[in-house]
């Protein structure tokens, strides 16, 4: 087996030739834009000025990953070799969870990349293989990776053929190896980084899926950098977590989102939500969700004002396939990232956060 995934995923370095650091000029909003891609988009990651994103060409079990700079418009490939379980960027590094295997076996690696300039390490590998009888997947898992400003993290851990979790633990992604923080059940999964803190949920229940670890829902934990947990919040109904600066949002069962301190936990206030909300994310008191109808791939897109409670439908149409593999919109600073999938294709949309605040004030 070592000599098939060394072959697949060969790190070669493969250089970017284009200007992918240059930021907005000082006082200078950005436009909206617009980036066709040859094939549905399986997720991304956006911090800063830049966006890494995978993409499924139609036909072809060969996905890539790319980077994308909402400042200058500029973007290329970063890996021809797989690539859609999970993205994250963080500054000048992006980090991604590439898939491969077969029926039985499911093999991720958790790639790392400095930017612009590419250059490709292999952090860690998780092999783990189905059950024929009971579809059960049982081995090591890599999911729950984020990032943002300096910080990576990354969630791991291995489950036995009856759904036992052990080896479970919080890592921070660097450059050259992963540096656990957390170890235990409650390290896992990590679901947002911000302001050098990580928000973990942890699930009351894990079992496998197909395409992600899915589980019960538990509470949120808020960890440093160094470990220290910083604070808990909503015991047994989180399903998502989102952080911005002292903000934590929380999606919820029961079709909320609840805000609430980050440092002290203390509860701000919460809004309701459609059935069937996903995909949560915060920024300067704005969330972001996707929803998703049940036998329906589209998906409309929302923003919620945390200080007013409006809540618009920002963006409409397909959702990027599977979409359970990733976050498919992120907002930031200077506006809000979304995939949008046209039947084979896709394209990414940035809205600058003027655009945004209009649409909400409209």
């Amino acid at each position: 087996m070592t000599s098939r995934l060394s072959r697949l995923f060969l790190l070669a370095g493969l250089p970017l030739l284009l200007a992918l650091v240059v930021p907005a000029a000082a006082g200078k909003p950005l436009p909206s834009r617009i980036e066709p891609t040859a094939g549905r988009i399986t997720g991304l990651a956006f911090d800063g000025s830049r966006v890494v994103y995978g993409v499924q060409p139609n036909g072809s079990g060969v996905r890539t990953v790319h980077v994308w700079n909402v400042a200058t418009g500029t973007g290329g490939v970063i890996h021809r070799h797989g690539g859609g379980a999970g993205f994250a960027v963080a500054g000048s590094r992006a980090a991604w969870i590439a898939r491969g295997g077969s029926a039985s076996e499911t093999d991720e690696y958790l790639l790392t990349t400095s930017l612009p300039r590419v250059r490709l390490r292999q952090l860690a590998v998780a092999v783990r293989f189905t059950d024929s009888y009971s579809q059960v997947e049982h081995g090591r898992w890599l999911s729950g990776l984020v990032g943002s400003g300096n910080v990576i993290a990354v969630s791991s851990w291995t489950t036995a053929s009856d759904g036992a979790v052990s080896s479970a633990r919080l890592s921070l992604v660097g450059e050259t190896r992963l540096r656990p923080i957390v170890v235990g059940q409650n390290a896992i999964v990590a679901e947002s980084a911000d302001a050098g803190r990580i928000a973990v949920v942890r699930s009351t229940a894990i079992w496998p899926g197909q395409f992600r670890l899915t589980g019960g829902p538990g509470s949120v934990g808020v960890y440093s950098t160094g470990g220290k947990l910083v604070s808990e919040v909503n015991r047994g109904t989180a399903k998502e977590a989102a952080l911005s600066g002292n903000s934590l949002a929380v999606l919820t069962t029961a079709n909320t989102i609840e805000l609430y301190n980050a440092t002290t936990g203390a509860f701000v206030r919460s809004w309701p939500v459609p059935a069937g909300a996903a995909h949560l994310d915060l920024q300067s008191g704005i969330a972001v969700y996707a929803v998703y109808p049940r036998s329906s791939p589209a998906r409309k897109l929302h923003v919620l004002r945390l200080s007013t409670g409006k809540d618009v439908v920002i963006a409409t149409g397909e959702a990027p396939y599977p979409y359970a593999q990733g976050d498919d919109a992120q907002i930031d600073e200077l506006g809000l990232v979304y995939a949008q999938n046209i039947r084979t294709h896709g394209k990414l949309v940035f809205l600058p956060m003027a655009r945004v605040l209009a649409k909400l004030h409209g």
